[in-house]
Formats: structure tokens, C-alpha cells, sequence
């Protein structure tokens, strides 16, 4: 056991590593985030100091997980599955990202990372002139320093075909899949409805099974213009998946999945090309990459692993797909915590991953917005948020630009999210480090930052990362709220050029 604690600037600050040792292949089994309001129903306890909410868990199976955390994260749980064989050969060896942050503490960690956010506002895909693309009004910044991977908090996942459809889906605190969805009131209406209605008793239908509390987020996916297909890490170690059609009857039960088999480190990411394709990958037991797809006419495909010299850390992997028979897979490096890509083009290339640099502290996220386009947004060593972009330009050639800070001096609590509503627009949502939600938004004609610095302030209260979805018609931010373990929604809509309502998020009701 060792501890490390320290009172600069004024605030409680520590490191504890309870028990660290190694797996067979010295790779750490990082990350498991484990979310706040699945904590009370397995005996955790949270510490509510004032602080950023980070943390790692750095043991997994029969005896209690480890986090390593600053002020505001459960520390040690008592979880699970005492018998299971499989999970007696994984023990943990303290990871790189740790290490930086113990070196970085004397330096001050606390105080680096709660700078204040900007106040100033803007629209989505705004065109107004903003200050460079760095977005830092000062010194050139570092994406290395000693903020702490991940939060281990929750979010959403929401997904649309286009208007009005809209689905989001939920993990309640007993770590059960949950579902509400919205439809017209009538086919020849233009008002929708969330189903269920919080005036039947119920804010959520659950979807059945239990899934890995460290899955913090549903991976799901819409094709064909009809239907949705979902997939979940469950807790025997396994993919399931359940989908539905434009009836919006699950296969194969309301409450039942089906089996991929397999044994997961982490979450699953899913990706659709086309009406007849799903690619689902994962971070296998040997912390390398593993695929499964299906196909109309030959369903579930074999798995397939990727080699590599590399290892990974267990977010789940980002994957984008610009066109048919594309695709771009991007992974954090367990060693080094660089980015990582690989994309498939009728066959994978590069032979092995290309290092694209950087230090990300949580799990990429990424967007095409056209065809040869790739926008990749990620929280840095400084908290703050980079970005990077690939362009498929016939002139010059495939290109990556440079790794770019658009946070300022503002520090960010987990994973952020970015979508696309247009060819030429981004929309950036983070999570504050005093709960805000924060937004800016990119403009690809001006190449220019709404707001240049920081970022304007949507809302308050967040007990998690935000997650968004474009419907054609506007956006819609979805995100766990500390009140009453609400899901809340904030929505753009483009026709009136506002956010609705105004202030506050509008209520779908609680997750517990």
C-alpha cells in the first residue's frame, strides 16, 4: 500500500494505490469507469469533497476493485463473481497514466485543472470570426500533464434515423438497460411524444439483462432508415445485442438479448456502412482489438483479431465510417497514451497501427462529417480538449493536421462528445469541472472556433458527460442531471435559431 497526499494551493489532493500487480503481459487493465449512480447499489462509497472527479480502476475480479483517484471518486468497491476462474489471471499492474500523474502532483494538479470557463456565446455552426484555431489567447499549450484519466461517471447514448425519430437509451443504478423513445401523436401530426409518458408512472422501459458496471454508455447504432441495433458488455464478460425495426418491437424479446460470446476488457463499439453491415469491436482479455460483423445474408461473422505490437487501454474503441467498405478505428495506447489508428479499404492499412501522437486522458471521440473527412476531439494531459482532422484531399494527398488545444485554459471532466449537423459544421459538448454544459461549435468554410476561447455555458448540474444527436432538424443534447438522477435534454432547434427551453433541461425522468 502506498499513499501520496498534499495541501497546495489550498486544496486536499491524493493518489492511493491499494494494491498493484502484474498481468501476465505487464499490460495494465485501465480503464473501467464506473458511474456515480450505480455506486449505492454495490456497497462503494463516494467521497463528496470539492475536487475533479476522476479515477482508474486498477484491479478486476475476486478481490475489490482499486481506483486510483483524486478527492470526489469512489475509492474501493466490494464486486462480484467470486468463482469465476477465468478472472483469477487478471491482476493489474499500476499504468503509465498513473505514473505521470504522481510525477505531477508537487507541481499542483488541483489547481491546474479547475480553471474558469468562458462566459461568452454562441450558435451552432456559426460563421462569425473567431480567434485562431488553437484557441488559447496566450502561450503555445501541451497536451501532456498530469490530469488523471477518465471520470467515472455515466452518460446517455442517443440516436436518430431523422425527424422524429429519436431514441435514447439509459443504464439505471441496478445496471439494467433502459429505453424511451419519441414518436408523432399521430401520423398526420406534427407534436411528438416521449414514450413512455412520465404520466404512466414509468419514465423508462427496461430492456432486460445486467450489464458490466463499468459500461458507461450503450453503443448503439440506426441503419436502413428503420432500424436500431444496440449492444452492451454483459456481466458474464460477453457481447449481447438486441435490435428493432420501424415497429419498434425488440428482437429477440422485450427483455432478452443474444449471446456474441467472447470475452470483453471493456466496452463494445458498433458502426453501420450500409443497411446490410454491422461492425462491432472490442478490447479482447489480451488487451488487443477484436472484430465481429454481420451481413444481411450471412449474419454473425467468426471473430478476428488484429495483431499488433501494441497494446490498449480498455475504452471502448472509436470507429467511424465515411462510406461503404470504410472504416477508421482509433485506440489509446496503454503504454505511451498516444492515439492510434488503422482504417479498412478493402483491406487493413496500415500493416500495423500509425501513431498519430498526442496524450489522451479519455476515450477519443470522432465524426465524419463528408466523405474523406474525419474530426477526432479528446481530453489531454492538461484537462483541456484537442483536436485533430483528417482530409482525404486529392491534391495533397491523405493528411492529419496538427494536434490543436480549443479549450483555453478550461479544464473538462471525462470523455466529450462531437457530432456533425452539416458538411461544414461540428458541434463540440464537454463536461465542466464545476458541472457545467459546455459547447462550442466549428465552422469548416472559415475554419474558425464559435467561440474562439472556452466555451459558452448550456446549462448546470451535470452528473456526467453530455451525448448528442442530429435528427435533421435540430440537436439534442442529452445528459445525466445530479437532480434526482434525472435525464435531461437541451435541444437546438435551427429554425428558430435557440436552444430549448432556454434555461434548464427538460426532464425525461429519473434513471434510479
Amino acid at each position: 500500500m502506498s499513499r501520496y497526499s498534499s495541501d497546495s494551493d489550498g486544496s486536499d489532493f491524493k493518489l492511493e494505490v491499494i494494491h498493484a500487480e502484474k498481468t501476465e503481459n505487464n499490460v495494465p487493465a485501465l480503464l473501467f469507469p464506473r458511474p456515480a449512480h450505480h455506486a449505492q447499489s454495490h456497497g462503494s462509497t463516494v467521497d463528496q469533497q470539492a475536487g475533479i472527479q476522476p479515477g482508474f480502476i486498477l484491479t478486476k475480479g475476486n478481490s475489490p476493485e482499486v481506483w486510483v483517484t483524486t478527492t470526489g471518486v469512489e475509492q474501493i468497491t466490494q464486486r462480484k463473481k467470486a468463482g469465476d476462474a477465468r478472472r483469477k489471471k487478471r491482476v493489474i499492474v499500476l499504468v503509465v497514466g498513473v505514473l505521470v500523474a504522481v510525477a505531477a502532483v508537487v507541481g499542483g494538479v488541483v489547481g491546474g485543472l479547475l480553471s474558469k470557463h468562458s462566459k461568452s456565446k454562441s450558435s451552432p455552426g456559426s460563421s462569425q470570426p473567431s480567434s485562431p484555431a488553437s484557441g488559447t489567447g496566450g502561450a503555445s499549450p501541451t497536451m501532456s500533464g498530469p490530469a488523471i484519466a477518465l471520470a467515472s461517471y455515466a452518460f446517455p447514448t442517443a440516436v436518430s434515423w431523422g425527424y422524429p425519430h429519436l431514441e435514447v437509451f439509459a443504464v439505471n443504478s441496478s445496471v439494467i438497460p433502459a429505453w424511451k423513445y419519441r414518436q408523432l401523436v399521430s401520423p398526420d401530426s406534427e407534436t411528438s411524444e416521449w414514450v413512455p409518458s412520465q404520466d404512466t408512472g414509468e419514465a423508462f422501459t427496461s430492456l432486460g439483462g445486467f450489464t458490466e458496471p463499468a459500461q458507461f454508455g450503450i453503443a448503439a447504432t440506426t441503419r436502413n432508415g428503420t432500424d436500431v441495433d444496440i449492444f452492451t458488455w454483459s456481466t458474464d464478460e460477453s457481447l449481447r445485442w438486441k435490435h428493432h425495426g420501424s415497429d419498434m418491437s425488440w428482437d429477440p424479446s422485450p427483455t432478452s438479448w443474444k449471446s456474441l460470446a467472447n470475452v470483453l476488457l471493456g466496452p463494445p463499439a458498433v458502426v453501420s456502412w450500409a443497411a446490410d453491415r454491422l461492425d462491432v469491436f472490442v478490447i479482447n482479455i489480451a488487451y488487443g482489438l477484436s472484430q465481429i460483423w454481420w451481413t444481411v445474408e450471412g449474419g454473425w461473422h467468426e471473430w478476428s483479431t488484429f495483431t499488433s505490437q501494441y497494446s490498449w487501454l480498455t475504452y471502448a474503441p472509436t470507429v467511424v465510417s465515411w462510406a461503404e467498405g470504410r472504416l477508421d478505428v482509433f485506440l489509446v495506447g496503454a503504454e505511451d497514451q498516444a492515439l492510434y489508428h488503422r482504417y479498412f479499404d478493402e483491406e487493413w492499412q496500415p500493416a500495423d497501427f500509425e501513431k498519430l501522437g498526442g496524450f489522451c486522458t479519455s476515450r477519443p471521440v470522432a465524426v465524419s462529417r463528408e466523405e474523406g473527412e474525419i474530426d477526432l476531439v479528446v481530453r489531454g494531459g492538461d484537462a483541456g480538449l484537442w483536436y485533430i482532422s483528417f482530409s482525404q484531399d486529392g491534391s495533397t494527398g491523405d493528411r492529419w493536421s496538427n494536434w490543436t488545444s480549443i479549450s483555453g485554459n478550461v479544464a473538462v471532466q471525462g470523455e466529450p462528445e462531437v457530432i456533425a449537423d452539416g458538411p461544414s459544421y461540428l458541434q463540440v459538448f464537454a463536461w465542466g469541472v464545476d458541472n457545467q454544459l459546455l459547447h462550442k461549435s466549428y465552422n469548416a468554410q472559415t475554419e474558425s472556433w464559435a467561440p474562439g476561447i472556452g466555451f459558452e455555458t448550456l446549462g448546470e448540474g451535470l452528473a456526467g458527460p453530455p451525448k448528442a444527436v442530429y435528427d435533421g432538424r435540430g440537436i439534442h443534447v442529452f445528459a445525466y442531471l445530479q437532480d434526482a438522477q434525472q435525464l435531461g435534454r437541451k435541444s437546438w432547434d435551427a429554425a428558430s435559431n435557440t436552444w430549448s427551453p432556454g434555461q434548464g433541461f427538460e426532464l425525461l425522468g429519473s434513471v434510479e
